[in-house]
C-alpha cells in the first residue's frame, strides 16, 4: 500500500501557558496597564488644543494612544493563541490517540526549503504499525543538521500514526 505524500507533523508543542506563554501574558499587561493609566490622565485632563492636525486635542491624542496600548497587544496575544494552538491540535491528536509504530528510512533528500536555518526533508519511510500491514509512506518535515546526522536510509525511528488517518503520521522519539 502506498500513501500520498504528507506534511508530516512536528512532535515539539508549545503550550502558551507555560514559559513563553507566561511572558506573553506578563508583556500584555504591562501594555495594559501603561495604556490604562495613559488613559486615566488623559481623562483626568483639561481639553487642551493639541499639536498635531489629527485629533484636535492632547486629551484626544492621549485617550486613542492609552486605548492604543491596552488594546493592541490583547487582540495580539489571542490572536499568536489561536494560532499555536490550531497548529498543535494534530500532535496532541497523535500524542493522546496515535498508535506507535516504527519507521525505516527507505530515502531521504532535502526540499531546499528553510525554517529558521533548518531544512525540511523528504522522507521515504516504510511503515510498520500493529494490527495492519507494512505500507509506505512520504512525509516533509524540518529536521535539525544534529538529527540529520543520524538519520539515514535503513535508520529505523519511532512514528505515531493516526488510526483514522494512517498518511498523518510523526516522527517520534517516546518523549513527551
Amino acid at each position: 500500500m502506498h500513501l500520498p505524500e504528507k506534511e508530516a507533523v512536528h512532535v515539539g508543542i508549545w503550550v502558551p501557558t507555560r514559559g513563553a506563554g507566561c511572558i506573553m501574558w506578563f508583556i500584555t499587561l504591562v501594555f495594559v496597564a501603561v495604556g490604562g493609566a495613559i488613559l486615566y490622565f488623559a481623562l483626568q485632563m483639561p481639553d487642551v488644543p493639541g499639536t498635531g492636525d489629527v485629533f484636535g486635542s492632547r486629551r484626544t491624542e492621549l485617550i486613542v494612544t492609552g486605548a492604543f496600548f491596552a488594546v493592541s497587544p490583547l487582540i495580539g496575544n489571542l490572536m499568536v493563541r489561536t494560532i499555536v494552538g490550531r497548529a498543535n491540535r494534530k500532535p496532541r491528536r497523535l500524542l493522546q490517540c496515535g498508535v506507535r509504530g516504527t519507521a525505516e528510512v527507505v530515502s531521504m533528500q532535502e526540499t531546499g526549503t528553510t525554517l529558521n536555518n533548518v531544512p525540511q526533508v523528504e522522507f521515504r519511510l516504510k511503515v510498520s504499525v500493529p494490527g495492519s500491514e507494512t505500507y509506505e509512506a512520504v512525509v516533509k518535515d524540518y529536521v535539525s543538521v544534529v538529527d540529520l546526522a543520524v538519520l539515514r536510509p535503513g535508520s529505523v525511528v519511532g512514528v505515531l500514526v493516526d488510526p483514522d488517518d494512517p498518511g498523518s503520521m510523526m516522527m517520534w522519539d517516546g518523549e513527551g
